[in-house]
């Protein structure tokens, strides 16, 4: 059962003044990346057992940070989230320019991230600094990122491309 948050409208916006939605220029076909992190837990592997955990708890930090509008440190947990997906898998990124991407995005003013999907490839979700998104688009443009426009409405997040110029 999905309980949709009650997120404050202004929050909302805020929240989409700061992401940047970067496509990494590269969609990988399924790797068994699910089934490797399944095999993973079932074999106990600590690494991805507390990563997992530590996602799980997240969730109820996030849930709060974003009902009580620290934006800031809803980024912050998503770098840790990031991290933590990481942990849970080592192979999530492995042969995409994910990590690449994401580093130089961390070094030109993003607070934090997120891989979307469960292939590694596919799109960078990134909370930046408002007076920094330029210097992250620059950054990741010049490695081969792809920014698309998004926005947040009562069906929650929409990407499209324009046709037109």
């Amino acid at each position: 059962m999905v309980t949709p948050l009650r997120v404050d409208p202004a929050v909302l916006n805020d929240l989409e003044a700061h992401l940047l939605l970067c496509y990494t220029g590269k969609v990988r076909p399924n790797l068994g990346l699910v089934g490797d992190q399944i095999k993973y837990f079932n074999e106990g592997r600590k690494e991805t057992v507390d990563g997992m955990r530590r996602l799980y708890e997240m969730v109820f930090e996030m849930k709060e940070a974003l009902l009580t509008g620290n934006l800031e440190r809803f980024g912050i947990m998503l770098h840790e989230a990031y991290m933590n997906k990481k942990r849970m898998n080592p192979r999530v990124s492995e042969g995409t320019p994910a990590d690449a991407l994401y580093e130089a995005a961390l070094q030109h003013g993003t607070i934090g991230g997120k891989l979307l999907g469960a292939g590694g490839g596919g799109y960078l979700l990134l909370y930046c600094e408002t007076g920094k998104q330029l210097a992250v688009r620059r950054a990741l443009e010049e490695m081969g990122g792809q920014f698309a426009e998004f926005s947040f409405d009562g069906c929650g997040l929409q990407v499209w491309r324009s046709c037109s110029r």
